[in-house]
């Protein structure tokens, strides 16, 4: 089975997560955002590193 993978690399908040979310909705690519593996939720956001 052959697969397309695109990786979208870029600083948390640079607009790599609106991209892969237009990949996502536009032409079917599965969207995961690597922002809500590395970092906890905090608001603001991205004050807090996540245990990986």
């Amino acid at each position: 089975m052959n697969y397309n993978i695109i990786h979208i690399v870029g600083a948390s908040d640079a607009g790599t997560s609106t991209l892969g979310q237009a990949l996502d909705q536009n032409y079917g690519y599965k969207w995961v955002d690597t922002d809500d593996y590395f970092w906890q939720p905090t608001d603001p956001p991205f004050e807090k590193e996540g245990s990986l």
